[in-house]
């Protein structure tokens, strides 16, 4: 199954122009039916601490009818609003046009003040498709492995992570990815944005990484760009297989967070 990662500026307070900047990143890149398509975190709005700003658009809508053109699958990002807080998501939208799954942020970044406005969801979510079990997650949670930990306990081997993760501290998402690859035997792709905005530079370097953490494609910090990457099923069945390690997981250590599955 072929990945796609799409890394982009965003057009503040504009989310239809962000939107055209992504679509044209998608029809210069090689992506085919049944494809898989990340896309950064709060896609077309950009990260914000102003719920008005974030909660601009309708970017699902926007990413169905996307996904249902192309015949692929869409992971998008977006905020729900709840009168004056809301939940950072993100979605998969399927080839028909639906939201598959939703996603809300367990981990939200409290060190650049995101849960003045924005509240903590409460399961991980893997989605099913065609023999891959998909689990999306959140930039900031990239730093918490119990999280990935326990979702490849329940199955899951590919990882998409949409991000707006600052420059500053590009590195560590560089580190940090290649980390929870390695130590759930797991591929993983990761969609930063790039650009400069109130709130910081962002870093790009999307990527993604074979179940044993090795880069397949990559970015630099700057370019508006489209990775691509197939990950294969069989080379990582037979790395779990070969080298068990997920099978000497002290579970009881983790905790305990619902987990809800979905067949496409």
């Amino acid at each position: 199954m072929k990945f796609h990662a799409i890394q982009h500026d965003v057009v503040q307070n504009d989310p239809r122009a962000t939107q055209a900047i992504i679509e044209g990143l998608v029809d210069d890149a090689n992506i085919a039916y049944g494809d898989f398509v990340v896309l950064p975190e709060m896609t077309t709005t950009g990260f914000s601490m102003d719920i008005d700003v974030v909660c601009q658009g309708d970017a699902v809508a926007w990413a169905c009818e996307l996904s249902k053109k192309l015949g692929i699958w869409v992971q998008v990002g977006w905020a729900k609003r709840n009168c004056n807080r809301a939940k950072n998501c993100i979605s998969i939208c399927s080839p028909d046009g639906e939201p598959a799954v939703t996603y809300e942020k367990i981990f939200t970044c409290n060190p650049l003040g995101e849960n003045q406005i924005i509240d903590n969801g409460h399961e991980i979510v893997i989605l099913e498709i065609e023999g891959r079990h998909i689990c999306p997650l959140i930039c900031y949670d990239l730093r918490f492995p119990e999280l990935w930990r326990l979702a490849a306990l329940e199955g899951a081997d590919i990882f998409t992570n949409s991000a707006n993760w600052p420059r500053i501290r590009i590195h560590s998402w560089s580190a940090l990815l290649v980390a929870r690859a390695i130590e759930n035997q797991a591929q993983v792709i990761a969609a930063n944005r790039v650009g400069e905005d109130d709130v910081a530079l962002w870093g790009g370097c999307s990527v993604a990484l074979s179940e044993e953490g090795n880069i397949l494609a990559s970015a630099d910090e700057d370019s508006e760009v489209c990775i691509s990457a197939l990950f294969d099923k069989t080379a990582s069945e037979k790395w779990r297989n070969d080298f068990q390690a997920l099978q000497d997981t002290h579970r009881e250590l983790l905790g305990n967070i619902e987990v809800r599955h979905v067949s496409a």
